[in-house]
């Protein structure tokens, strides 16, 4: 048996075993030998998910005949390249316990991805694991982010980006941005998918959503027409995007200000391709479709208010904005300020200068 191949699966024919009626040997042209496997487990959230996707540059690069396998939460968003893409599940969980692993890399501090990565048979091991019941580093780097996670003090003087995190997590060398770019599946390009009536300036892509658990973060209701009145205003497609939480909060924006909204009839990769793909600015709060928008090279403007900046890598491709009054919500699900809500602090006007500038520096880079 070629348990050495990587293209062998084992319980059935590899891709080509029936389409080219090969043989499973080394004589066939598809053989691609490999020398051991690496597990990484990063369950969730999406965003941090798709921001882990850098670890893989490295990991292509110190161990090119190695397979690589990920368990995850999201398994859609993982890229093609990877060889064994689980889902967490009991299925998956069984498996990875009876196997064995040169190198385990847990970049999840959830007590489930603790123990299962205690627990799986490996050569080596790094990120996070299971002590007494909770999280606990497997070296200074990993130490440092369980100290983060449990002191907002501290948390707020550190100046690492999450990426530059993982890194040093990983016993990797330097995080560098231009060589360890996010990664996303691959994807067929649709030119303009959406009903935008060839537009002369950027599409801009308006995430509402700031998910269920961190209503600090919430942008109000009048920030959001008065940011869709500007930018109709000055000539640009908007388009409306979000998840099933704020489906009628969208079709009040559309109907208030005659923007463009398709729904949320969407799985990841579909919204990634006939949605996101259309953007050429997407403005949201920190959430995985910032991450995915950064993944797919397109430009940003980030409304922040709970989370360190400094932990956001933009890729050269981003402006944050930050209220400009201070708050009291540092990773906290309700602002704590007593006579006002920071965010009501951060302007649409904002906004739309961020969106020029950023559209300045495209027009700079074709030149």
């Amino acid at each position: 048996m070629m348990y050495h191949c990587r293209n062998f699966k084992g319980d059935e024919p590899c891709e080509w075993s029936k389409s080219e009626t090969l043989v499973c040997n080394e004589s066939c042209r598809h053989y691609t030998p490999t020398d051991g496997r690496t597990l990484i487990i990063k369950l969730g959230a999406l965003g941090d998910v798709v921001r882990t996707t850098p670890i893989l540059h490295e990991l292509w690069k110190m161990f090119p005949h190695r397979q690589v396998w990920w368990l995850t939460k999201y398994p859609e968003v993982i890229p093609d390249a990877v060889d064994v893409v689980l889902p967490f599940n009991l299925e998956s969980v069984l498996t990875v316990r009876g196997m064995e692993f040169d190198r385990i890399y847990n970049l999840d501090k959830d007590k489930c991805a603790c123990g299962l990565a205690k627990r799986v048979n490996a050569l080596y091991r790094y990120g996070y694991t299971l002590h007494q019941g909770y999280p606990m580093g497997l070296n200074p780097a990993a130490e440092r982010s369980i100290h983060k996670g449990i002191d907002d003090e501290y948390s707020k003087n550190l100046i690492l980006s999450y990426q530059e995190e993982i890194f040093q997590i990983c016993e990797f060398g330097k995080f560098d941005p231009k060589e360890h770019e996010c990664i996303l599946p691959y994807f067929k390009r649709i030119l303009r998918p959406i009903d935008v009536q060839n537009p002369t300036k950027p599409v801009i892509g308006l995430y509402t959503s700031f998910g269920d658990r961190w209503m600090a973060r919430r942008w109000s209701v009048g920030s959001w027409i008065e940011l869709c009145s500007l930018l109709k205003k000055d000539g640009y497609q908007v388009l409306l995007l979000g998840d099933k939480g704020t489906d009628a909060f969208n079709k009040f924006l559309q109907k208030e200000t005659g923007v463009l909204y398709a729904g949320t009839r969407y799985p990841i990769m579909s919204f990634v391709q006939q949605l996101l793909d259309a953007c050429d600015i997407v403005v949201s709060v920190v959430t995985g479709v910032m991450h995915l928008a950064l993944g797919m090279k397109k430009k940003v403007v980030v409304l922040n208010n709970i989370f360190n900046s400094k932990e956001l890598e933009l890729y050269g491709r981003g402006i944050i904005l930050e209220p400009e009054r201070p708050c009291r919500c540092y990773y906290g699900e309700k602002c704590m300020n007593s006579s006002y809500r920071c965010m009501d602090y951060l302007y649409p006007n904002q906004v739309l200068n961020a969106i020029y500038k950023l559209e300045a520096v495209d027009e700079q880079s074709k030149q």
